[in-house]
């Protein structure tokens, strides 16, 4: 018998052209009434908002939609990046928002870190990877690492000087790794936190998160996320 042969259906980025239409004919439709809606509050008067197509549509709205969607499918599993993308206007806006959070990235060129001890754990994770700097992915990364965790150290510090004698602080972080090393983020910040005042209750385990394979750490399949609990008083 001969292999069926499976017709390859036509897709636009992945999505159906028949789903495409439905897109652009339910948010014209939408558009239309939020235009209308829009003119009789703001006016008193009804007007008509159709445009060049016969019937209740807004054809902008359906344009805009058919463009945004498929666009945007890439990033509908990190719901961070597109809440961030309604406040965001232009590079220069993202770069000044990098600037004003936790040092955990490369772009920015922020202020250079000055406290470099965190404890055991960091010492041993650092003198791993800075004997590895040619299996990293940027020359930056090692005083990235340094500067996120003196954020850190100043974060725990400012509110414990701020909490009240039973407070409690909860804190969810996943390691991190570069050139093949693992840095136990979750461990680091508990030494940190004892440092500054609190008390470590408990590190707990969440979730183990499949790591994107790289070449700069491929022997590293899985991340763990951790909740690090602290208390103001044993």
């Amino acid at each position: 018998q001969e292999a069926k042969k499976v017709k390859k259906k036509f897709t636009i980025m992945g999505i159906s052209i028949w789903r495409m239409l439905a897109y652009f004919i339910i948010y014209s439709v939408v558009g239309f009434i939020i235009e209308t809606a829009f003119g009789f509050i703001t006016k008193g008067v009804i007007e008509s908002r159709q445009s060049f197509l016969y019937g209740p549509f807004c054809a902008i709205y359906g344009v805009g939609a058919v463009i945004m969607i498929p666009l945007l499918k890439r990033f509908k599993k990190n719901n961070y990046t597109l809440f961030l993308g309604g406040f965001v206007n232009s590079m220069e806006d993202l770069y000044k928002l990098r600037l004003k959070t936790i040092r955990s990235h490369i772009q920015a060129k922020w202020e250079r870190p000055i406290i470099n001890d965190f404890g055991t754990m960091y010492a041993t994770s650092m003198s791993e990877i800075l004997n590895r700097q040619d299996k990293l992915m940027h020359k930056n990364i090692p005083l990235m690492i340094q500067a996120y965790f003196e954020d850190m150290l100043n974060i725990l510090s400012v509110l414990r000087k701020n909490a009240k004698s039973d407070a409690q602080l909860w804190l969810v972080v996943s390691t991190s790794a570069y050139a093949g090393v693992e840095i136990p983020v979750d461990m680091i910040i508990g030494e940190l936190g004892n440092k500054v005042g609190w008390y470590l209750k408990e590190i707990g385990v969440l979730r183990y998160i499949r790591k994107r394979k790289t070449r700069y750490s491929k022997d590293i399949n899985n991340l763990r996320e951790s909740v690090v609990i602290f208390s103001a008083e044993k």
